[in-house]
């Protein structure tokens, strides 16, 4: 379990867009090592956002990923 009341659902793809992984490493950069970088997505007209951030920054912050879910992040990052 990656965490107590969390229900995660994981998409893989072969590549994510360049402006997303950009934007997110941008974040990650101007936060430092104080704050945590979030990457808020909102669609034009959209009543909600989507957030972001990098699986490493939410197991820092939350604690360890548990061994199922590292074992699909692994299969993810190869």
């Amino acid at each position: 379990m990656l965490a107590p009341g969390l229900a995660v659902e994981c998409k893989h793809r072969q590549r994510l867009p360049a402006w997303l992984v950009d934007a997110l490493k941008r974040i990650r950069e101007q936060a430092g090592s104080e704050r945590l970088g979030l990457l808020v997505l909102h669609e034009s007209g959209a009543h909600d956002s989507i957030v972001c951030l990098s699986l490493a920054d939410f197991a820092a912050r939350w604690g360890e990923i548990g061994p199922e879910t590292r074992s699909k992040q692994d299969a993810i990052i190869r």
